[in-house]
């Protein structure tokens, strides 16, 4: 018979907190298997690693990312803002 991991087994393979297993599993990124109200896991479930979640924070400064430059944000290149020109 296989060995089945729990939890707590798993989030130490992984180096993760429990919680997150819990929270992995409720969004559908981990499966597993369950015995009555217990969650175990299998050494082939165990193996699969879920893949890291898109962040609404994507490219803010702080969040992973590096922010751009405000010339590459502004258009400019030398880092001065540009007179608009009035042309009629």
């Amino acid at each position: 018979m296989e060995e089945l991991l729990t939890v707590e087994e798993l989030a130490k393979v992984w180096k993760v907190h429990a919680k997150s297993i819990y929270r992995w599993i409720a969004e559908g990124r981990l499966k597993c298997s369950r015995i009555g109200r217990k969650v175990r896991f299998t050494e082939e479930q165990a193996k699969k690693l879920p893949s890291p979640k898109k962040r609404s924070g994507q490219g803010i400064p702080g969040c992973g990312t590096r922010a751009a430059p405000m010339n590459a944000i502004r258009g400019d290149d030398d880092g001065k803002r540009k007179q608009a020109t009035n042309s009629k």
